[in-house]
């Protein structure tokens, strides 16, 4: 009976162990990559980048350039900020530097 309750208790002191080392490499990963950001509403699209779906084109002077990009699968109408050479034409890659509302507001990538 005795032999036997040792090998459970050793059994469970290396279940135990086994347990916390993959604990410990699992925090290990998390801490290493930080917080995740925001996954959703106004702050989950900031940074982001977005692809020009259609072109930008002066609405009035208020908004100024108006045109339509596509990110994380969706379309949203974009206000271009910014005074670029050439509005980006469709495909082109633009951040996105902040949301009101049902309107982002995006700026040239420096990638395009």
């Amino acid at each position: 009976m005795i032999d036997m309750l040792a090998k459970l208790a050793i059994a469970a002191a290396i279940a135990y162990g086994c347990w916390t080392v993959i604990e410990i490499i699992i925090l290990a990963r998390f801490a290493r990559n930080g917080p995740a950001g925001p996954v959703s509403g106004p702050e989950a699209l900031k940074g982001r980048s977005a692809v020009v779906a259609r072109p930008f084109e002066e609405l009035d002077r208020e908004m100024g350039l108006v045109g339509f990009v596509r990110v994380m699968g969706e379309t949203w109408r974009a206000r271009l900020i910014g005074s670029p050479a050439r509005p980006p034409s469709v495909g082109d890659e633009v951040r996105i530097v902040d949301r009101d509302g049902l309107t982002v507001s995006v700026e040239v990538s420096e990638r395009a």
